[in-house]
C-alpha cells in the first residue's frame, strides 16, 4: 500500500533526526485531520512520530476576537447564539463572519432561518454526512444524540470516535452535539 510506505518513510526520517546529526537538520511537519478516521489497513504506529498537537475549538473570547477581525460587532447574546448554532469550530465561525462581512447574509437571518444556515454550510455538511456514512457502526449512537436535547450516555470508544470526528463533545460518559447545525442537518437524514 503506497500510503503505508509513504508514512513509514516519514517515520524513519523522523527517527533518524533524533539520532543522526545530519538528519537532525531535517524538520518535518505532518498535518492530518482526525475528522476522518484512519482506514483499518493503515498501520497505527506510523502516526506515532513526533509531537501530536490537537487543536481545540475556539472559546467565546477567541470567537469574539475573530468576529472583530471581520468587523462584526455583536452582543454577547448574539455571539452565544451563533456559537450554539455553529459550535467553536474555526471553519464554521470563519465562514459565518466572512458571509456577514460580505453582506450576503444577516446575523438575524442566519440565527433564525434554518434553511439559510443549511445552505451556507451545505458543502461542509455534505462532507460530514459522507464521513459519517463511511462509519455505519457509529450511526445508532449518533442518531440518539441528534434526537436528544440532553447528553446521551454512550460506549466510550464510540463516543471518542465521534468526538475525534468533531461531531460530539464528551462529558464523562455522556455525549452531546458540538453544534445545533448538525441537529438541523442530520435529523432529516437519520435511518
Amino acid at each position: 500500500n503506497l500510503l503505508n510506505e509513504f508514512l513509514r518513510l516519514l517515520k524513519i526520517w523522523s527517527e533518524k533526526g533524533k539520532t543522526n546529526s545530519h538528519w537532525h537538520k531535517l524538520r518535518l511537519v505532518t498535518v492530518y485531520s482526525s475528522e476522518v478516521l484512519k482506514p483499518s489497513s493503515l498501520d497505527n504506529s506510523l502516526f506515532n512520530a513526533g509531537l501530536i498537537i490537537q487543536l481545540p475549538e475556539l472559546n467565546f473570547t477567541e470567537a469574539q476576537s475573530l468576529s472583530r477581525i471581520f468587523g462584526q460587532e455583536m452582543t454577547e447574546l448574539e455571539l452565544q447564539q451563533l456559537m450554539t448554532l455553529l459550535g467553536g469550530h474555526p471553519y464554521r465561525l470563519h465562514s459565518a463572519f466572512y458571509h456577514l462581512q460580505k453582506g450576503s447574509i444577516t446575523l438575524k437571518n442566519l440565527l433564525e432561518n434554518r434553511e439559510l444556515a443549511l445552505t451556507v454550510y451545505s458543502e461542509h455538511l455534505q462532507q460530514q454526512w459522507w464521513i459519517l456514512q463511511s462509519h455505519p457502526h457509529l450511526w445508532v449512537l449518533f442518531s440518539e444524540i441528534v434526537q436528544s436535547s440532553s447528553p446521551i450516555i454512550c460506549q466510550m470508544e464510540l463516543g471518542f470516535q465521534l468526538q475525534q470526528m468533531g461531531f460530539v463533545h464528551l462529558q464523562g460518559k455522556k455525549a452531546y452535539l458540538t453544534c445545533e447545525l448538525f441537529r438541523y442537518f442530520f435529523r432529516d437524514r437519520l435511518p
